[in-house]
């Protein structure tokens, strides 16, 4: 299995985050060894707030996408050039990618000849 840590390092930030999210930090007990309430925990009201409040963001950015086809020119081409070329430095090949002078023309084209298909 991959990943961004050697073996070691990886058994070591994972044995971290378990400690760090240890489901009896959950439950604090109280001094007479009674679980008590966690008082990170969201009410029903906050949770539904959050609730909404997500499904609302998830609208608007949906919206947002929407009205600006330029986001999907530029990440579908992104990617498009990206499993084309295949770079071993990807971080590098995305700085090129976005500051290409040419880019806004070619966004700027491919919104024109869109247009016209439809």
């Amino acid at each position: 299995m991959g990943g961004w840590f050697p073996p070691v390092e990886r058994e070591a930030a994972w044995v971290s985050f378990r400690r760090h999210n240890d489901c009896r930090k959950m439950e604090p007990r109280l001094p007479d060894g009674v679980v008590g309430p966690n008082p990170d925990t969201l009410s029903p009201e906050k949770l539904e707030q959050l609730r909404d409040f997500k499904i609302q963001t998830r609208i608007a950015n949906e919206k947002y996408l929407r009205s600006h086809k330029e986001v999907e020119l530029l990440i579908s081409g992104f990617f498009r050039e990206l499993f084309l070329r295949r770079p071993d430095n990807i971080l590098e090949f995305a700085a090129d990618y976005f500051t290409d002078p040419r880019l806004p023309n070619k966004i700027h084209m491919q919104l024109i000849k869109e247009k016209k298909a439809a």
